[in-house]
């Protein structure tokens, strides 16, 4: 099974570029739409989301059975180049 996922605007594109690399389908989402447009395009695409907004973590409004997947990045110090280290693909 190969993953596909969504990007939300906040994932730096080195984490885009780093899952392109390792195979993976990545797209982002479209700049500026609200919370609830994304995991309807997550859901509508089948993709699991990638972002690093909190609010997407709150499983009463995003119950794990309503979408593909979410990951929520929790990577300090948050540079781009640290959170594309510590990511591990299997």
């Amino acid at each position: 099974m190969s993953y596909q996922f969504l990007l939300d605007e906040n994932v730096p594109r080195t984490i885009f570029k780093l899952l392109r690399q390792k195979g993976f389908h990545a797209e982002y989402v479209p700049r500026g739409i609200d919370d609830r447009t994304v995991i309807e395009i997550a859901r509508e695409k089948n993709l699991v989301l990638i972002t690093r907004d909190s609010d997407f973590a709150d499983e009463l409004r995003y119950p794990p059975n309503s979408h593909p997947g979410i990951i929520v990045l929790h990577i300090h110090p948050s540079l781009p180049r640290v959170m594309a280290e510590r990511l591990v693909f299997l």
